[in-house]
């Protein structure tokens, strides 16, 4: 690949997620009016008197750079799977690291009774930490083998 055709993939890439990120502000139930919105940001209106400048602020861009940072984290998580195990077709559910992480919340949630008696599991009954360390544990145990 030269260095032109690299050049208009990322200006293409840049393009393509601006015009997503523009189209996503608009999806939703309620009409949004940027005019509005942008009258309402302009004279100060505060945000519980500004229907449309909250529903902009406070839902829809959120929303997207939620979306977009999750995406985002996700291409790194496969890309990182890849190159570790180089291996192109090497997914989170082909090694077992979903079904761990499953696994490891349901453990937390097993162990979420147990914790009146000995508290110091209580560090350990969160369902995302047992979830990560299930996983983590699981890519260890791939890359070993």
């Amino acid at each position: 690949m030269t260095l032109g055709n690299t050049r208009f993939l990322l200006l293409l890439g840049l393009v393509s997620c601006a015009v997503i990120f523009t189209c996503s502000i608009f999806i939703g139930t309620e009409t949004l009016d940027l005019g509005q919105a942008w009258r309402e940001l302009r004279s100060l209106t505060p945000l519980s008197e500004a229907p449309t400048l909250s529903i902009l602020l406070m839902q829809r861009i959120p929303r997207t750079l939620a979306a977009f940072l999750a995406g985002g984290g996700l291409a790194v998580a496969g890309c990182a799977f890849q190159a570790l195990l180089r291996n192109p077709l090497a997914t989170p559910y082909t090694l077992g690291v979903a079904s761990a992480g499953a696994l490891g919340a349901w453990v937390a949630f097993l162990l979420a009774d147990v914790t009146a008696a000995i508290p110091l599991l209580a560090l350990l009954t969160s369902k995302q930490v047992m979830a990560f360390l299930f996983a983590g544990l699981d890519v260890f145990l791939v890359y070993l083998l």
